[in-house]
């Protein structure tokens, strides 16, 4: 029961920070549009986070098979997780309209 605590939250805490920094990223961008190191800090930023959210889906997949009765609790994380993708997509889109190309 520990360990199914243990891997919801840090799926929640991974979730919550990815959308933090994230939204720091794109408000830094429209700050600062003529600064390419934040487009390249933002695109590593997504790289990174899309491999470390893959492997999250996958452990709580894992985990919502194991712990069984908790199914429930376990894809309502997942999809806590899955949220920041149209988020990402929606400041993706942003960030494409607001480069001079």
């Amino acid at each position: 029961m520990k360990t199914l605590h243990s891997i919801i939250n840090t799926a929640k805490l991974v979730g919550i920070i990815s959308f933090i920094f994230g939204t720091c990223l794109l408000i830094s961008f429209l700050i600062y549009p003529k600064e390419r190191f934040i487009v390249t800090a933002g695109i590593q930023f997504v790289g990174y986070a899309t491999l470390i959210n893959i492997i999250l889906c996958i452990v709580l997949i894992i985990t919502a098979c194991v712990y069984w009765k908790f199914k429930i609790l376990v894809f309502k994380t997942l999809g806590q997780l899955l949220l920041n993708i149209p988020i990402a997509i929606c400041y993706f889109l942003i960030v494409i309209n607001y480069i001079k190309f």
